[in-house]
Formats: structure tokens, C-alpha cells, sequence
């Protein structure tokens, strides 16, 4: 199992925590899209950028995004920037993509609802610049005549289809390398989707093993139970305050059996917590590592506590994982 870290982070701390993260052997490291300031208000560097001075400031750990909006940008300066990022570095590109964040879509004035064409043109899209040659494309949403690329890749970029509307896990299924999941997934919740996607893959042709399945989820091994608690509580209604009710954070605490609709972080309910993010001391998280493994995760994206989170998962976890 890949094991990456993943950072909230602002434009002056990402290569040092880079460098951080190589050392204590992390296998890739993973950031955000946030075009308008984050829910507590601090800052947040661009995840392109910060990414290569990530490579700049490292020699071989692999770069991922989680995720970028695809309404953001039209699939031709993605793929530029993609393939520039890859050509810098020379190391795997995780490209997370996903539909948008819709709070701050709107208050850009760019959210539309984005469905399953709309995926799948724009990873399609990606993919024929990143061939190089003449590209002639024509799509409800997209057409392009002869546009020659300016660069192309000289890494491997693997595209992670990451939601859990329909139209994003057939996207998953018909064109991404793999699906992407985030925060609210047990093992077996994570298990079942993954199922569905590859299933859609194995009814559209494709080699259903050939869907990789990633899980990004907060990390928290020490401090005592409350501080565990209460970090993972943040993290968690992270992703549903401001949304409609019918939001995939909501819809999953029901697929989990909890039928609350929370308001406030403390009625999250901790047993829910407990089942999607890894919370103890070394033996519990490789033992809920495992659990993922079994349930089809090719890897897992970890947001820890706090230094000290990562430094204990570096120090007691990650040398016993290699049987993984």
C-alpha cells in the first residue's frame, strides 16, 4: 500500500514539509485546491505551483493534487501544466480531479452542475495533449481543431476520478486511472464503492483491476482521546456545513446508519468517526491500514493531527507496512 501524506498548507511551508515528508519516507505528498480563502482563514498556495517547488526542494517523492475543480480550468492549461510540472520533476503525477467545491464555485461565479459527459470529455481531453500531435476533439463541452500541445509529459500522470455522484464514479469507471475518496469512509463503505466503480469499468470493457482505489482521511496517534476526537470532528464537518443536505457527507453518516444531520461538529457522532479515520496508537492504525488494503485501497492519503501524528506514524507505522 502507497501511503502519501497530505497538507494544508500556505506557499511558505510546502518545501520544507516536502523535504520532511521524503525523509520520514512518505511515497507521495498530496495538496488541496482552494481559490478562495479556507474555511478557518489562513492561506493556502496554489497546489501546481507549491508542487513544484515541492519536486524543487526534493528528489523523489511522488506529487498529488486532492482535488482540482475541473470548472476552474479549460483541460488544454491543465494538461499544459500537468505535463510542465511532470517534465520539471520527472516523478509520478497523482492528478485528483473532482467536480468543484461548490461554496467556493459560486462565490466565484463559475458553478454549474458538472455530470458525467463533463468528466469524462475534460479526462479525455487531458489525455489527447497529453499523446501530442495535431488533437482534434469534438464534445458537447469541449471541441479543439488541430491544437498542437506545447509540452507533453515525460513522467507517468495517473488521473483519480475522486466524488461519489454518479456521474463522477462512471467517470471513474470510462476513463480514470483510479477513484478517489476523501474523509467519511470506513472500510467497508470505501469497499462498496470502489466495487461499484470497478463493476461500471468491467461493463464498459475495461479491466476492472485496472482501477486503482485511493482514500485520503485524517490521522491522529497522539494527544488523548478528546484532542483525537475533536480533530477529527473538524475535518469531518468540513465537508458538510454550507451544502445541501443531500451532500455526500450527509449521505454517508445515513449509508453508515446514523440518521443525524449534524449542525455543529460535536454531533458527529464519534463511533461514525472512529469507523473512517485512524484514530490510536501504532497497532490500531496499521491494524485499520490493513483494513483498507483489504477493502481494495491501493493507497491512503494521511492529514495528521499534528507533527507529532506524523512523526509517530513515521517512526512506528510506516516500517511495518511494507508486508502491505
Amino acid at each position: 500500500m502507497r501511503v502519501g501524506l497530505f497538507l494544508f498548507s500556505s506557499a511558505d511551508d510546502v518545501p520544507l514539509r516536502a523535504a520532511l515528508a521524503e525523509r520520514e519516507g512518505f511515497e507521495s505528498i498530496w495538496l488541496p485546491e482552494f481559490l478562495t480563502k479556507r474555511p478557518d482563514g489562513r492561506e493556502h498556495a496554489e497546489p501546481l505551483t507549491a508542487l513544484s517547488y515541492a519536486a524543487a526542494s526534493t528528489s523523489s517523492i511522488n506529487l498529488g493534487t486532492a482535488v482540482l475543480g475541473v470548472l476552474r480550468r479549460h483541460p488544454a492549461v491543465l494538461a499544459q501544466e500537468v505535463a510542465t510540472l511532470s517534465r520539471l520533476s520527472g516523478r509520478i503525477i497523482y492528478l485528483g480531479l473532482g467536480v468543484g467545491a461548490r461554496r467556493q464555485d459560486l462565490a466565484l461565479g463559475i458553478w454549474k452542475q458538472v455530470d458525467f459527459a463533463y468528466l469524462r470529455e475534460y479526462v479525455e481531453a487531458l489525455r489527447a495533449f497529453w499523446r501530442g500531435g495535431s488533437v482534434t476533439f469534438h464534445g458537447e463541452h469541449f471541441s479543439m481543431e488541430g491544437a498542437e500541445p506545447a509540452i507533453v509529459p515525460g513522467s507517468a500522470v495517473q488521473v483519480l476520478v475522486g466524488g461519489t455522484s454518479e456521474g463522477s464514479l462512471r467517470a471513474a469507471a470510462a476513463v480514470g486511472d483510479g477513484w478517489l475518496a476523501n474523509w467519511l469512509f470506513s472500510p467497508g463503505a470505501f469497499a462498496d464503492f470502489l466495487s461499484s466503480v470497478r463493476g461500471m469499468a468491467s461493463g464498459m470493457g475495461r479491466d476492472p483491476s485496472s482501477i486503482k482505489g485511493y482514500y485520503l482521511t485524517g490521522a491522529a496517534l497522539t494527544g488523548d482521546r478528546d484532542a483525537r476526537i475533536a480533530f477529527a470532528r473538524e475535518l469531518a464537518f468540513g465537508v458538510m456545513p454550507g451544502i445541501q443536505k443531500q451532500d455526500y457527507g450527509y449521505r454517508l453518516l445515513r449509508k453508515h446508519g446514523f440518521d443525524v444531520e449534524p449542525e455543529t461538529p460535536d454531533q458527529i457522532p464519534e463511533e461514525f468517526l472512529r469507523e473512517t479515520f485512524i484514530l490510536g496508537d501504532a497497532d490500531e492504525a496499521v491494524e485499520r491500514l490493513e483494513e483498507y488494503e483489504e477493502a481494495g485501497a491501493d493507497g491512503v492519503l494521511l492529514h495528521f493531527m499534528d507533527s507529532g501524528s506524523e512523526r509517530a506514524f513515521a517512526e512506528r507505522v510506516l516500517p511495518r507496512l511494507g508486508h502491505l
